[in-house]
């Protein structure tokens, strides 16, 4: 009896078809929007490939256009070249300028690129330093500054950019130099520099000077005046009773000559000497030290009476010819000698001689 029952049951699994063995029908998602199977296709899960998230399948909820659900975040985060706000709800196209304002929570141009916006679009502002560059936006340097009629970056003042590079460096103008990549000095009285960017400044030759700072070419010594050593501020002047003959950038006290006979020179630092006026001179021997030739001509002299000088320009006077003579020091002429006749054989004439005998009874002359 128990083998007739073993085979029985043997033969019936034999014969079984199979609705005999099959599970559960699969259950149909498409009731609940957003859910696809799992992958053993027993449950129903929200479709994250396509952006839905949530616990309960039954309420999917979708990340927004431009937005991705990350397992790894778990949240919605935002597709490349796009910025969303944390709730999901706006995202900016970042490829065309925008950006997300927190403030407003909603898409703006992006000023720190120089954008502004026209209708929908963000177009390059073409203020403070930026310019377009083909389709993009570019800013000029820190130290540049926009020029519209030239169309291109131009370097600040004080300051040098090269065009492949992405610094600046301050540009040391003529006059100062270069400390490092951000300090320039001005050259000190005395010195100078002729060069962008010196490195030092050159002290000034002898016969020229520099009184301010910030030179870029020494001056030289104005006539009248002679420097004898370098790096000086300033110039000496020449003694009186000397000059220079109205020449500049004297090297040495001996460039100051005497003024010529009939000249003078009254003060220091003289450029040409001066004519001495008519009825006076001026003379200095050729035997006479420097200084002394200096000092005879530091003024004119007056002619002595009975002498005159009747140009200017005189290195002598003339005396007065017989008869004639002049009454006073600095004349220009002589004038006749007034004679007096006393009476009783006494004559008086002036200068020459004085009254001798009797009185004055009779004048002849004026």
């Amino acid at each position: 009896m128990n083998i007739l029952k073993i085979f029985v049951v043997l033969l019936s699994v034999v014969l079984c078809n199979t609705s005999c063995w099959a599970e559960d029908p699969a259950p149909d998602c498409s009731v609940y929007p957003g859910a696809v199977l799992n992958e053993d296709e027993s449950v129903c899960v929200c479709d994250t490939a396509q952006g839905y998230h949530g616990s309960n399948v039954e309420s999917c909820v979708k990340c927004i256009d431009h937005m991705t659900w990350s397992d790894l975040d778990a949240k919605c985060v935002a597709d490349d070249g796009w910025v969303c706000d944390d709730g999901g709800t706006v995202c900016c196209d970042t490829t065309q300028g925008k950006i997300l304002s927190a403030e407003t929570n909603t898409c703006v141009c992006d000023t720190n690129k120089g954008l502004t916006s026209s209708g929908d679009l963000c177009v390059c502002s073409n203020e403070n330093d930026w310019h377009s560059s083909g389709d993009k936006c570019i800013k000029c340097k820190v130290h540049q500054t926009w020029n519209s009629s030239q169309q291109k970056c131009l370097d600040d003042k004080g300051w040098q950019c090269v065009d492949s590079g992405t610094e600046c460096e301050m540009k040391c103008e003529k006059g100062y130099k270069k400390e490092d990549s951000d300090n320039c000095t001005a050259c000190p009285v005395g010195t100078y520099s002729n060069v962008n960017n010196a490195t030092a400044c050159t002290p000034c030759p002898v016969g020229k000077y520099a009184n301010k700072t910030g030179s870029s070419a020494c001056k030289a010594c104005p006539a009248g005046q002679y420097q004898d050593s370098t790096g000086q501020a300033s110039c000496n002047k020449c003694p009186a009773g000397s000059n220079t003959n109205n020449e500049t950038g004297k090297t040495k006290l001996a460039d100051c000559v005497p003024c010529d006979d009939g000249y003078y020179a009254s003060k220091t630092g003289t450029k040409i000497c001066t004519a001495c006026l008519a009825g006076t001179y001026s003379k200095a021997e050729s035997s006479d030290s420097l200084t002394n030739k200096m000092k005879k001509h530091e003024t004119c002299t007056k002619c002595p009476r009975g002498q005159y000088a009747g140009t200017e320009g005189s290195s002598q006077c003339a005396t007065c010819e017989s008869g004639y003579t002049t009454y006073t020091e600095g004349q220009t002429a002589c004038e006749k000698i007034k004679t007096f006749n006393c009476g009783g054989g006494c004559t008086w004439s002036w200068p020459t001689t004085g009254l001798t005998v009797g009185p004055l009874q009779n004048v002849s002359g004026s």
